[in-house]
């Protein structure tokens, strides 16, 4: 969606591929392969096979997993702000799912 909007208003034009780092397209390739496409498809197959109660607990442990990958990996910073911020992520998911379920009922 953003690359045609990119492309609709001439910012693709502006870009020089020869001013992208490797690591950024090597981060590219990563988010549309194992990012999204593997991701995507162990979920379906995890919705097939599990229960959808099961399946859900994903949205609890992937912000968990991003941090812990962000921090251990790449060095990132472990700050107060980003405890904070992950509790607000976490609180929206309990918030979202159980109301989701209550509706259910």
């Amino acid at each position: 969606m953003l690359a045609g909007l990119a492309a609709a208003t001439g910012e693709l034009g502006r870009l020089d591929p020869g001013h992208v780092s490797g690591r950024s397209w090597l981060a590219l390739l990563y988010l549309i392969g194992p990012g999204s496409l593997l991701a995507m498809t162990c979920y379906v197959i995890a919705l097939r096979s599990l229960p959808t109660a099961t399946v859900s607990t994903y949205a609890y442990v992937n912000p968990v997993v991003a941090v812990a990958l962000g921090w251990l990996l790449l060095g990132e910073r472990f700050t107060l702000t980003t405890m904070l911020g992950g509790a607000v992520v976490l609180v929206s998911v309990v918030l979202l799912l159980t109301s989701r379920s209550r509706r259910a009922a």
